[in-house]
Parts: C-alpha cells; sequence; structure tokens
C-alpha cells in the first residue's frame, strides 16, 4: 500500500512537472514571438528610414547636377519682379536705334500673390517712330531681348515722301511709324530676391503687382 502510494506521488510530481515545463515552454514561445514581431518591426522600420535617406541623398545629387540648368532656364523667363525693369528697357530701344519707342499698353496675368515658381506672360503694345532703319532697328533688338519673347501685330505705316529727305536729299526722314505687340514669359522667383536700397525695393514692390494698362 505504502509502495502504491509512493507510486502516485511521484505520478503528481512528474505530472506537475510537465504542466510546469509546458507553461515554461509557452511563455518561451509567446516571448520569443513577440521578440521576433518588435524586431521585425524594428527591422522595417530601420529599411524605411534607409529608403528614405537614399531617396533623399538621390534628390539632393539630382538637385546639384541640374543646378546649373535650372539658372539657365530661369535665365528665359523674365523675374516678376522685374517687370518694371523690362519695360524700361523696352522704352530704352528708342535711345539705342534713335528713333522714338513708347510702351503703349501693359497687361501681365503674374500677381502679387502667385506662388513662387509660378509662371506667366507679360504682353505690351510697343509703338516706334522714327526713320526706316531706327524703326526696323528697334524691331530688331526687341526681338533679340535675352528673354522668350514672342513678336506679333506688326505694323508699319509712312513713307519716305511723307516728310522731307535728310541730310543731302538721301533716304527717308522721321516718317515711319512701327507698331507691335511683344509677348514674354514671366516666372515668379523661387527665392525671393533681396533688395540693395530703398529705390530698388520700392521699384520690387511696385513690380510684383500686376501690371495696369497705361
Amino acid at each position: 500500500m505504502k509502495r502504491s502510494n509512493g507510486h502516485l506521488i511521484l505520478l503528481l510530481i512528474a505530472f506537475a512537472a510537465t504542466l510546469l515545463t509546458a507553461g515554461i515552454y509557452f511563455y518561451m514561445y509567446n516571448m520569443i514571438g513577440s521578440a521576433t514581431a518588435r524586431i521585425s518591426v524594428d527591422r522595417n522600420k530601420i529599411k524605411a528610414h534607409d529608403v528614405d535617406a537614399s531617396r533623399k541623398k538621390g534628390l539632393e545629387q539630382a538637385y546639384k547636377s541640374t543646378v546649373a540648368d535650372w539658372a539657365k532656364l530661369e535665365g528665359f523667363f523674365i523675374p516678376s519682379d522685374h517687370m518694371v525693369a523690362f519695360i524700361e528697357s523696352l522704352e530704352a530701344l528708342g535711345p539705342q536705334t534713335g528713333s522714338t519707342v513708347a510702351v503703349d499698353s501693359v497687361d501681365s496675368d503674374i500677381t502679387g500673390n502667385s506662388a513662387p515658381g509660378t509662371t506667366g506672360t507679360i504682353h505690351a503694345s510697343v509703338s516706334a517712330n522714327g526713320t526706316w532703319s531706327s524703326v526696323m532697328r528697334a524691331l530688331s533688338l526687341a526681338e533679340a531681348m535675352p528673354y522668350k519673347v514672342a513678336i506679333s501685330g506688326v505694323r508699319l505705316a509712312g513713307s519716305p515722301s511723307a516728310a522731307p529727305s535728310t541730310k543731302g536729299g538721301k533716304g527717308p526722314s522721321s516718317a515711319w511709324r512701327l507698331s507691335f505687340a511683344i509677348e514674354a514669359e514671366v516666372m515668379v522667383p523661387m527665392t525671393p530676391v533681396p533688395s540693395s536700397g530703398s529705390s530698388s525695393s520700392s521699384t520690387s514692390t511696385s513690380a510684383s503687382k500686376p501690371a495696369k494698362i497705361i
């Protein structure tokens, strides 16, 4: 009887040890599973960070390699804060060619609220009065301006007999009137251009506002 009880006690101890071992096993299994899941999440985060860092580096390299190209591209556009200077350059064609050049009207679809990088156009109606050679020279210089410009609506009026001849009786005098429309591409600068003084600041401010019909 005592031997039977001893065997029962041993059996109970073995059963308890089995349950304890199984519990420890499942606990460790769950702990390892949780740790593995956390490691997997952390690894994915690290991979995502590496991918983002690689993309950022690639974008920086691409930007650095195209800085010169972007500068050239912006050179084809008139900065929106330089539209007044563009108009003045058109008027300056008169003294350069010996004719009288006037900008009759100006309009632009760029406003002071346009976002950086926005592109648009500035339209101007120009007239030139003078000799045949002077007004044609003014037109030629307008076409050769260092921007992306388009000339249209060219009209020429007058004749050599409409006014007295030049000195010595050779060639026509100031009897010619040339008018044309010029359209140029405008871009709002990506970064604001710092003003160098009060005068340039006022010019920049006035240029950034939408141009009105003169």
